[in-house]
Formats: structure tokens, sequence, C-alpha cells
């Protein structure tokens, strides 16, 4: 029986040029991201934190992946929001865009057919997305959902008709907005234009039976960050609509000559929802009920979920393990330099929430932790899984010529002339304040603790410590870890 692995991750900002830690060095990037994906064996990849000046890198991407796990590889991306104007459901692929109000941000999708395993299908039948394949759309946005009736003020409850699979109502899907972090979510906590909608991808399993049991959707939403408090509706209401994506309740089979709405029976949600689960916050609690509860719980009170009652990422008996943002210091600005790559990590904000898969944890379990795979120890011949042999150390030495080529650009110039105390660290402009100390900006790499050891674990192609393996992974790859999930069919 064969297992199928998929990846969602947040690769924080990729596209933008951020100093020398990323700047226009894509190549360390992307192989860094393929060694991760063989590693873990993966079959689909979604990425979040596409920015438009990531596109050009996609198709390095894609060499790497077809390098490093056989040729066959695809992808398809797509924008994250309908542009200003757009009233109805888009019909042209200028209709979408990266947009200021929904972070200037869309999402990619990678994956490699197997015959044996499933077939990637056309998401819709408009194109709509960056990288169409003969003509057809691999990767859309979320735009019908149960239509939501009310949003509670006072409990920031969304509600919408419950959903009845026995009944196909056709009444019940309607155009479906999301919410903005911006203050004036709270006058209009839902809006159709600019926001940052979920995207999702639709997998036809080689697993006989049906069509309800052949079509997995998997939807994938970052949701807009809190803005001030926590109690910021905005969040909330937008993790909420996302559980009302039509996709996790009813697909289009493409594969039909018209439209076939197809009632699944099994269905995927993840991304990086920007609400800690852990701890018993209540209101994240009831944001996230919109996933687990049944279809018809609250019976006609339309305050029915998704019916997606299992979740992956989230285990309060090891809540540890389920963190996924990675961090150098505490919330009162101390450093961490603890020897446990968990240390680093906090907010359990990327979670999974399933119906009806045969899921099992990948070996590294349902968070992958990179960092402890970043890590070399070769006095006693132990090295982490993404640096034990030499090919795999060129993936983080690349790093380092890249950071060099920052720092010593062949145009002779000296972006970087000064040096950052305590830590040495390249910085581009000192200042003296007038109580005497130092005010340094433009650093290189953010929150190193000793420039020089961290540029020989560069160097050397692995890292010393958890320490390091954290200032690596937060300054040049991102700040969540990836999730994964593998299931048998």
């Amino acid at each position: 029986m064969p297992n199928i692995t998929a990846v969602v991750w947040n690769i924080q900002t990729f596209g933008d040029t951020m100093e020398a830690r990323r700047g226009t060095a894509y190549a360390p990037l992307c192989c860094f991201i393929g060694r991760v994906l063989a590693e873990l064996n993966a079959d689909v990849f979604v990425l979040m934190e596409l920015r438009s000046g990531g596109r050009p890198y996609l198709p390095t991407l894609l060499a790497v992946l077809n390098f490093l796990l056989n040729n066959g590889w695809q992808y398809d991306y797509i924008p994250g929001s309908i542009v200003e104007g757009v009233q109805g459901i888009p019909q042209a692929a200028n209709n979408l865009g990266f947009t200021q109000m929904g972070h200037s941000e869309g999402y990619a999708v990678f994956w490699r057919n197997d015959a044996n395993k499933f077939t990637m299908r056309p998401a819709s039948r408009t194109r709509l997305s960056g990288h169409p394949i003969a003509n057809q759309s691999y990767i859309n946005l979320v735009f019908e959902g149960r239509t939501p009736a009310n949003v509670d003020a006072q409990t920031e409850i969304l509600t919408a008709p419950n959903f009845n699979p026995l009944n196909n109502n056709p009444n019940l899907w309607g155009n479906l907005g999301f919410t903005q972090n911006s203050p004036m979510a709270e006058l209009r906590p839902l809006r159709w234009d600019k926001v940052r909608r979920p995207c999702y991808c639709v997998l036809d399993l080689a697993a006989g039976g049906a069509r309800r049991d052949q079509l997995l959707p998997i939807v994938v939403y970052h949701a807009p960050s809190p803005t001030g408090s926590m109690r910021f509706p905005g969040t909330f209401i937008g993790v909420q609509a996302s559980a009302l994506s039509r996709q996790l309740y009813q697909v289009d089979d493409t594969n039909q000559p018209n439209p076939t709405p197809v009632n699944v029976n099994q269905a995927v949600v993840a991304g990086d929802f920007n609400l800690d689960r852990n701890g018993n916050n209540q209101a994240v609690l009831a944001a996230y009920n919109a996933y687990t509860e049944n279809f018809n719980a609250g019976n006609n009170n339309n305050e029915g979920g998704a019916q997606l009652p299992n979740i992956l990422v989230n285990d309060q008996q090891n809540a540890a393990n389920n963190l996924t943002a990675v961090r150098l210091s505490r919330s009162d600005g101390t450093p961490i330099l603890g020897p446990n790559t968990t240390d680093y990590f906090w907010l359990a904000i990327d979670n999974l929430f399933y119906r009806n898969l045969n899921l099992h944890p990948p070996a590294q379990g349902a968070v992958y932790n990179v960092l402890s795979d970043l890590i070399g120890d070769p006095l006693h011949g132990v090295y982490g899984a993404l640096v034990d042999t030499t090919q795999k150390r060129r993936g983080i030495k690349a790093f380092n010529t890249a950071l060099e080529a920052a720092l010593h650009p062949l145009d002779g110039s000296d972006p970087y002339p000064e040096i950052a105390r305590p830590s040495d660290t390249p910085c581009k402009k000192r200042q003296r304040l007038n109580n005497g100390q130092m005010n340094y900006t433009g650093l290189v790499l953010q929150g190193l603790e000793d420039y020089d050891n961290y540029k020989e674990d560069l160097e050397n192609g692995y890292f010393s410590n958890a320490r390091r393996a954290a200032e690596f992974y937060v300054n040049s790859v991102s700040d969540h870890l990836p999730v994964v999930f593998r299931f048998t069919i």
C-alpha cells in the first residue's frame, strides 16, 4: 500500500530581498528546501508566503527537486488576493494579484505525479494560476463557501448554513470573503477583494472506489497576523471563514467534461493560522472548532463545522513537540542559548486538520525538527540527516558563498564597513548614543552571538550547537517549521 507525503511550509517572504541573509541568492535557499523535501521523501509541497519577486526562483526549486527526488516534478503558483474592484468570481488571471492588504503574498504547489499514488487534478475550469500546464491551473484560490450569515461581535463566532452531504443544496454556496490584519477589519470583518485567501489543490488518489473516495482537496491558508491584542477579530474570523471553504466539503471533479460537484469523504486544511492552539485560550479554541465540529453541530443554529475532527500537529499531551515558530530571543529580549533545539520553538500556530485519512507520523514527527538535522559533531562522527554527507553539506556551504558575495561584491564597494559589538558582526552603520553606548544598524545577520564562529560553521557545512543552527534557520530560511503529513492509500 503506497504512502503519500505532503509538506506545508511557510518559507518566510520567499521573493523579498532581505539584506545579505538572503538577497538575490535564492539558489542556496532552493537547494536547502529541496534537501528537506528529499529527506522527507515528499510527494507534494505547498509553499506559503510566495512574493511576486519569488516567481523567477520557482523553476530553480523545480530543478532541485527533479535532481534530488528524480524527474517528474511539476509546479504551479497563484497570487493570494483578488485585485481591487473585481466583483464576482474571477474569470481571468489578471483578476488576481499580490496586493498590499494581502501582505503581497501568494502560494505555490510542487508535486510529482505517480500513477500508483495519485494524479494532480486541475483545481478549476478557469485558468487563473501563474504557471498553468497545458492551459490548466493546478492551484486556485477559495472563492465560494458556506455563505456567512452572522458575526457575533461579542463572541467573534462566524455562523453559516450547515452542510448536509445527503442534501445537495445549491443555495448553500455563495461568495466567501476573508479578513485583513488592519484595524479596519473591526468595521468590516469580511471583504471580497485585496485580502489574502486560502489556496487549494486536488489530488486524485489511486484508491479505487467512488469519486468521493478518490478526490482529496488540500486547502492551505495563511491567516492574517493579529494586530495589537490577541483578541483582534481579523485573525479569528479569517480562520473561521477558511473553515467554510467549499473545497473542504465538495469539489468539482475536473476529470469530467462538465462541472460535476462531488461531496468528498476526505479533506485536509493546513497552514499558518497565526493562532496558538496550545494552552486554554478559549477564543483560539472557538476559532479552531470551526474546523473540527460536525457538519450538523448546533443542529439548525448554523454553527456546524467542516467535520475535520483529527488534528495532526496539536497534541495537548505532547505540546512541546508541536511548536512551529522559531525564535532566537525570549519575549523579554534575553537570548536563548539552550542546548536543545526545542528551546528555540514557540507558538503552535501551524496546524493541520483532516477527515478520513489513514495518517501516520513521518519518522521525524508531524513537525519536522529541521534544527536538529543541521547539527554535526565531528569528534564523534555524528551528523544530522541534512548534513550527514559531503554532498548535503554543500547546501549549507552555498549560503557562505552568498554571504561572502554580499560582504565583498565584485564592484569593490564596502556595503558593511562597520563592526557591531559584542558579536563582531558586520553592519552598515553605527552611531554613538547620548549615553555613550553604540547603536548598530543594518547588521548582515541578526541575532548572532559570535559572527566568526557562525561563519566557521557555514564554511564547514554544519552547525556545532542548537543556537547556531537556529541563527542560520531564522536568518536565511524561515521563522516557521515545515508541517508534514503522510498517509496510506
